[in-house]
């Protein structure tokens, strides 16, 4: 039960362009961000003792969103969640390249993976590639947000970005194969 709702929590929140594109004609800013803080929270509420710091100040700071967009009501706030989605995600994989262990290092060690020098290396590397893209995309967002039409906006967060996403994960899962081959990380 605790599974199926957070995975029905997390689509929600991976569709909150679309909906927020489908729905602004008839429902209010401020009824779309208390829903997003009702989510936020129920995430915060189920993640505890499970979540990193990281992901409960993510949480933290999403619903602190959520709550002043619900106060000011405003159609160019809720355009914020994917802006601030990426900035945080960005500043995540860039502080742990300050740390021991770099996010996807301590990602692969959670997942059974020996890490060798070559795949510190990589996984470091690998690490500042994704907080660049989630920061760029951050900008982008920003950008559509700003200028675009919720229309373009709803599509680049809601759609775009995700397979820009996707396809630097799949170049990404096939130059791993070079590398491992190559470096025999």
């Amino acid at each position: 039960m605790r599974t199926c709702l957070i995975v029905t929590l997390t689509l929600l929140t991976l569709a909150y362009p679309a909906i927020v594109y489908l729905g602004i004609q008839n429902t209010s800013p401020a009824v779309f961000a208390s829903v997003l803080l009702i989510i936020t929270l129920l995430r915060l509420f189920f993640s505890r003792g499970r979540a990193d710091y990281r992901q409960t100040v993510i949480l933290i700071v999403m619903a602190v969103y959520s709550f002043v967009t619900a106060l000011i009501n405003s159609e160019w706030a809720l355009r914020m969640y994917p802006v601030i989605i990426s900035f945080c995600m960005a500043a995540v994989f860039a502080i742990t390249l300050f740390e021991q262990e770099s996010l996807i290092e301590q990602l692969s060690k959670i997942a059974g993976k020996t890490i060798t020098t070559n795949a510190k290396r990589y996984t470091r590397k690998l690490t500042g590639v994704w907080a660049v893209v989630l920061a760029a995309n951050g900008v982008i967002s920003l950008f559509f947000a700003t200028y675009a039409s919720l229309k373009t906006w709803a599509f680049y967060c809601g759609f775009l970005s995700y397979l820009i996403f996707a396809f630097l994960f799949f170049i990404e899962l096939i130059y791993r194969q070079y590398y491992i081959k190559k470096y025999g990380a």
